[in-house]
């Protein structure tokens, strides 16, 4: 296997992971909740432009650290698969996957959530057919369910680093 390939594998699961880990974990802790204090008027414009652009950024940064992670360590132990869960590097790379695997998930999540809040938002007098109050109890809603999805996904991201870092000294 060239080293070429390897070096590359790494460059692309290292830097996109960054990307999306560093991203999910300055959304919990900063913006969120500065957005949470900014009120409707504000979030609902600063979320429809989020979740348009570095919302495809990060679930495309997912999906190539995921594809380049899997293919990486494929590449590793290509030689020795058969005995991949006799280990500890292959159970820490499976348990570090899964994780990931469910953190793209609450980020797809956290997208479609920011969508949402950004429609409501736009109209906080609500739809046609709901009243002002059954438009303030979706947007507390979505507010609180966008809270735990960007909460859950840099937890998700962060313990999935943390696993794989650590897989080689298990």
């Amino acid at each position: 296997m060239p080293q070429e390939e390897i070096i590359t594998l790494r460059l692309l699961h290292i830097v996109f992971g960054a990307f999306w880990v560093g991203t999910a974990v300055f959304v919990a802790a900063a913006l969120e909740p500065a957005l949470r204090l900014a009120g409707p008027g504000v979030r609902g414009p600063i979320l429809n432009r989020l979740s348009r652009g570095i919302g495809h950024m990060l679930v495309a940064s997912a999906v190539i650290t995921l594809a380049a992670g899997v293919v990486l360590a494929l590449r590793l132990r290509q030689d020795n698969l058969d005995a991949w869960f006799d280990t500890g590097w292959g159970v820490a790379m499976l348990i570090g996957f899964v994780v990931s695997v469910i953190a793209l998930g609450t980020s797809l999540i956290t997208g479609a959530t920011a969508s949402a809040i950004a429609r409501v938002d736009e109209r906080p007098e609500g739809a046609a057919d709901a009243s002002p109050h059954e438009a303030r109890s979706r947007i507390q809603e979505l507010g609180s369910r966008f809270r735990a999805a960007v909460r859950w996904t840099a937890v998700l991201t962060v313990v999935g680093v943390g696993t794989m870092a650590a897989a080689r000294f298990v």
